[in-house]
C-alpha cells in the first residue's frame, strides 16, 4: 500500500525502485524519531505500528505532490487514510493512560503532563433528571488552563437508573475526559481519568477512507459512462 502508488506497472531494476523510496524512507525515519522524542514510550507493537502509519501516509504523500495519473485519487486519498487510522490506533492502544483515584473538593491529581484540580461539586436539576456535577480544572506544565471538564452522575426517578456522563476535551494530539463515580462529600468522590493520545486521528482516518471510496465510485462511474 505504501510502496505500490511508486512504482511502474512491469519491469523496474532495483536502483529505480531506491531511487524511488529513499525520500520516503527518511521521512518516515524522521517523523518516526520526533514523534518517539515527544511521547518518550516505546514498545515493539508501537514502533511497528508508528513506522507502518508514517511509511504508507508518506508514500501516497509523494505520489499526490508527484501528480502521478497512473493512481487514482481516491485510491491515495483512501491510503493516506488507512496510514491515519493505523497512527490513531496504535497512538490510543499504546500510550493509553487511566488513573482511578478517590478525590476529594481541592484535590489534585496527575495524568500524563497534565495537573488536575477537583474545584467543586453542584448540583443539577435536568428535565427528566437530577445530577451531581464535578468541576474540574486542567493545567498544562506552563501551569495554563486548557479545560474545564465537567462529568456528572445522573439518576432518573422515573425509571430507578444511574449513568454516568464523561466530559472530554479533545485536540489533534488527544483526549483528555473524566468520568465522576459513587462518593460523597465527606469521603470523596471516585475519579476515573483517561489519556487517550491520537483517537481524533481514527475518525480522520476514517473519513479519508470514506471520501477516497466515494472519490473512487466517482471515477469510475464516469468512465462507465464515456464507455456507453
Amino acid at each position: 500500500m505504501g510502496i505500490g502508488p511508486l512504482l511502474n506497472w512491469g519491469g523496474e531494476n532495483k536502483l529505480e525502485i531506491l531511487k524511488k523510496i529513499l525520500p520516503c524512507f527518511f521521512l518516515t525515519l524522521g517523523a518516526s524519531i520526533i514523534f518517539f522524542l515527544i511521547y518518550q514510550s516505546y514498545s515493539i507493537i508501537g514502533v511497528i505500528g508508528i513506522l507502518l502509519a508514517f511509511w504508507i501516509i508518506f508514500n501516497n504523500l509523494i505520489t499526490i505532490i508527484k501528480k502521478n495519473k497512473k493512481y487514482s485519487a481516491g485510491m491515495v486519498i483512501a491510503h493516506i487514510g488507512i496510514g491515519l487510522l493505523i497512527l490513531g490506533i496504535t497512538g490510543s492502544s499504546v500510550w493509553q493512560k487511566e488513573k482511578i483515584i478517590r478525590m476529594q473538593i481541592n484535590d489534585e491529581t496527575k495524568i500524563e503532563k497534565y495537573n488536575i484540580i477537583f474545584e467543586n461539586i453542584d448540583e443539577v436539576k435536568g428535565p427528566n433528571y437530577l445530577a451531581i456535577q464535578g468541576n474540574f480544572l486542567v493545567y498544562n506544565i506552563k501551569k495554563s488552563i486548557v479545560a474545564k471538564l465537567k462529568p456528572e452522575s445522573r439518576f432518573y426517578p422515573i425509571t430507578n437508573i444511574f449513568t454516568t456522563e464523561a466530559s472530554i476535551h479533545t485536540n489533534l494530539l488527544r483526549d483528555l475526559y473524566i468520568v465522576l463515580g459513587d462518593g460523597n462529600l465527606n469521603d470523596g468522590w471516585v475519579v476515573r481519568i483517561y489519556y487517550n493520545p491520537l483517537v481524533i486521528w481514527i475518525w480522520i482516518g476514517s473519513l479519508l477512507i470514506f471520501l477516497g471510496g466515494i472519490a473512487s465510485i466517482n471515477t469510475n462511474l464516469k468512465k462507465l459512462k464515456n464507455l456507453s
